[in-house]
């Protein structure tokens, strides 16, 4: 299952239409709703994992919630062939990434762990030590 939806949430945030882009044979194909989580989940992290420790926890999920569920309705009626995706979810994907666009600049925030520095992170506590230069530019000059 997804980090910030599942199942449940995208039915019934789909509601009558879930269904009608989800069933193949008579039967919900809950393969195709858990990959359609991921990318809408993935879409998320992408936006965020420059700020933020990704997958986000805590009170702000909430938001993440919403955002994933908007991108997600666009993307199921997006696979459909003969489904027209209304202008509605049209417009709430389009609000959400400019959402994850102002979270990914900082204009807004989670309230959610950062993702840490690079610096900070990875050399921290890194020690380099190498002999010195046997090339160098006096040593290279007559070539």
């Amino acid at each position: 299952m997804g980090n910030y939806i599942n199942r449940t949430d995208v039915e019934r945030r789909l509601h009558r239409a879930h269904d009608a882009l989800y069933t193949l044979d008579g039967v919900v194909d809950t393969d195709l709703v858990d990959a359609d989580i991921a990318e809408a989940e993935g879409i998320v992290d992408g936006y965020l994992s420059g700020r933020y420790t990704v997958p986000v926890s805590g009170a702000s999920t909430g938001l993440l919630k919403n955002l994933c569920l908007s991108l997600l309705v666009e993307i199921a009626y997006g696979r459909g062939a003969n489904i027209s995706t209304p202008d509605k979810a049209k417009d709430a994907a389009t609000a959400a990434r400019a959402m994850l666009e102002k979270l990914a600049d900082g204009r807004i925030r989670l309230g959610a762990a950062t993702a840490p520095e690079e610096r900070s992170a990875a050399t921290g506590n890194l020690i380099v030590e190498a002999d010195d230069t046997e090339f160098d530019r006096e040593s290279l000059e007559s070539w």
